[in-house]
């Protein structure tokens, strides 16, 4: 196990003071420093914002935690590390993110009993979001699975390239614009359709009485129950 630098009741008082930088990992430094340089003024470290040794700061912060990460600009992950010593600026082997493409003439069985011909082109390579993100260290973690799902946007930092995540997209360094169909996973997309879906129903006086009727609550609750059960058999 890593000795972790913690927030603790012996040290808050020089904490509130000054952050010592080298007493953290690799990790906690260089997501302090990409905060930095994507100008955002204030970090979220639970280590280093909860009071470790305190059970009521315990029992006070991790009832909002939630709400933390709801309401969070960005959720920085290192997703693709065993755990902080590396830190997430890490060498890469560059090649992997280059992608090889054959052009193919593809024969299929056509209705009448012929063939006819498709012309594809397709990239070869592996399911790196699978590899990378979905099985990747961080996210086998069950803790880490309430992050990834609240969160409105998760920068997903790998091993070989940087993913990201949001409620309308999926992309990385070898798809900036957008990963193919077949290698998305579409997490974020399809539970954050439900979770507004929820937001609706338990705020009904932000939603159109002429643009919601019973059977709209009657599937919004039925995608909910089935969104749970897929959170439950995931965590």
């Amino acid at each position: 196990s890593i000795n972790i630098f913690r927030l603790l009741s012996t040290n808050i008082e020089s904490l509130l003071k000054e952050l010592p930088l080298p007493e953290l990992t690799q990790v906690f430094c260089d997501a302090i420093d990409l905060a930095r340089r994507l100008g955002v003024a204030y970090i979220w470290i639970d280590s280093l914002c909860i009071v470790q040794d305190s059970v009521q700061d315990w029992q006070y912060e991790s009832a909002l935690m939630g709400n933390v990460y709801k309401y969070s600009w960005c959720n920085i992950a290192a997703t693709g590390f065993e755990n902080g010593l590396a830190g997430i600026y890490v060498q890469r082997n560059l090649a992997r993110l280059n992608r090889i493409t054959v052009n193919l003439d593809v024969r299929v069985p056509d209705e009448e009993g012929g063939t006819k011909t498709h012309k594809g082109r397709f990239h070869c390579m592996e399911n790196f979001w699978d590899v990378d993100v979905s099985n990747a260290p961080l996210n086998r973690r069950a803790w880490v699975y309430q992050e990834r799902l609240l969160s409105p946007r998760v920068l997903h930092l790998g091993s070989n390239q940087a993913f990201w995540e949001c409620a309308d997209a999926e992309n990385c360094e070898a798809f900036p614009h957008g990963l193919p169909a077949a290698l998305s996973s579409r997490f974020k997309i399809e539970t954050s359709h439900v979770l507004l879906s929820t937001l609706f129903n338990e705020h009904p006086e932000i939603r159109s009485p002429e643009r919601w009727s019973e059977q709209d609550e009657l599937e919004a609750e039925t995608e909910m129950l089935e969104l749970w059960w897929q959170l439950v058999r995931t965590y």
